[in-house]
């Protein structure tokens, strides 16, 4: 069953309580997470790379939870028939949001250390606009290699098949 084909992701359906449950995790953490980004947007204090790196997250993390509860809308068991257009988004985006938010982590964990051992070259050098190039550089070079498998063939992102590139995203 996992041959290049993989199983039918409808197979894994989502249950009345999971699909509460769901929507109340990303009512709450959309709050959370708007607050965020407003607070270091509007803040002119807090216009230095190590905000720019947590709105970043707070994005993600959003992004993260607007693909689980378009899998709540793809899998559920009343939803009728799989449309390949929204199998498309939710493949590709399973394979680009949460690996992006392990990257912009990881950049924030680098930031921290670079600030802390080298402050006074990172104090001169590290700016907020070159902390965004940075971003959004990794997350758009993770996702071209992590989408490989689509638009070199191998894979297709319109069957709604649970494959080897979805392994990296659970």
């Amino acid at each position: 069953a996992f041959s290049r084909g993989g199983i039918p992701l409808h197979a894994l359906l989502v249950s009345g309580e999971n699909k509460v449950l769901r929507c109340v995790s990303v009512a709450l953490s959309a709050v959370v997470n708007l607050a965020v980004v407003v607070v270091v947007s509007c803040s002119r204090q807090l216009h230095v790379p190590r905000h720019a790196f947590w709105a970043a997250i707070s994005l993600t993390v959003q992004l993260c939870l607007a693909n689980w509860l378009l899998e709540m809308f793809l899998f559920s068991p009343d939803g009728g028939p799989m449309r390949t257009d929204v199998c498309f988004v939710y493949e590709i985006a399973l394979g680009t949001v949460y690996p992006s938010l392990l990257v912009l982590t990881s950049l924030a964990g680098l930031d921290r250390y670079l600030a802390i051992r080298y402050y006074e070259s990172y104090k001169s050098r590290m700016t907020t606009a070159k902390a965004l190039v940075a971003m959004l550089s990794s997350v758009v070079l993770s996702a071209f290699v992590l989408n490989s498998p689509y638009w070199t063939g191998y894979e297709s992102a319109t069957d709604c098949l649970f494959s080897l590139v979805h392994l990296f995203a659970i």
